[in-house]
C-alpha cells in the first residue's frame, strides 16, 4: 500500500527513492534522524523499519567494506539499536486520529472532549502504570463505547508499545 500519512511514507518502492534523496542532498552533513519520518511505523513494519535504517547507514559508511566481518555484525547492531530511537510514526497517528475523532460529535460529544483528552493523556503519561492503563482503557471504553474499535487498534500490542510508556 503506496502512500503518505502523517509524516510517514508507505513503501511503494519509493522509500528507496526516499532514502537516497536524503542520503544526496544531506551529504557530508547527513545525521541519521534525517531517515526517522522515511520509514511507517504500521503493524508489519517495525521490524522492516529497523532492517531499512541499518540497511541506510550501511550504504552511506563508505568504509563498510572494509570492516571485519565481526565489525560489520557490531556495527549493523548498533544501528539497529539506533533505529529504535527514532520510533515516532504511531505517535503522530495516534494525534491524528484522536484530533479526528474527537471532531466527530457523534463519537465525542462536545461535552465529553474534555474527558477524551483527559483519558488519552493518562494513556500516554510515563506515570501511569500498566494497571493503571488498564483501567483507564476499560474507563475509555465505558464512556466512548462507540469508539470500541478504534481504541481496541490502539491498544494491540503490537502498536501500544510503540506508543504508550505503560505497555
Amino acid at each position: 500500500m503506496a502512500g503518505e500519512r502523517g509524516n510517514c511514507v508507505d513503501d511503494g518502492g519509493t522509500r528507496s527513492r526516499g532514502v537516497k534523496q536524503i542520503l544526496e542532498a544531506a551529504g557530508t552533513q547527513f545525521v541519521p534522524k534525517l531517515l526517522a519520518g522515511v520509514f511507517n511505523f504500521s503493524v508489519g513494519q517495525p521490524v522492516a523499519h529497523v532492517e531499512k535504517f541499518a540497511d541506510a547507514l550501511i550504504k552511506f559508511m563508505g568504509a563498510w567494506k572494509l570492516l571485519s566481518n565481526e565489525s560489520k555484525t557490531s556495527e549493523r547492531e548498533n544501528f539497529k539499536h539506533e533505529a529504535q530511537d527514532y520510533k515516532k510514526g504511531c505517535q503522530t497517528y495516534l494525534y491524528t486520529s484522536r484530533n479526528q475523532v474527537k471532531q466527530e460529535g457523534n463519537l465525542v460529544p462536545v461535552t465529553k472532549r474534555d474527558t477524551f483528552e483527559c483519558i488519552i493523556s493518562d494513556m500516554l503519561s510515563i506515570d501511569t502504570t500498566h494497571e493503571e492503563f488498564t483501567e483507564v482503557v476499560n474507563e475509555f471504553l465505558a464512556t466512548f463505547p462507540l469508539l470500541k474499535n478504534w481504541i481496541t487498534w490502539w491498544t494491540k500490542p503490537t502498536i501500544a508499545s510503540m506508543i504508550f510508556p505503560a505497555c
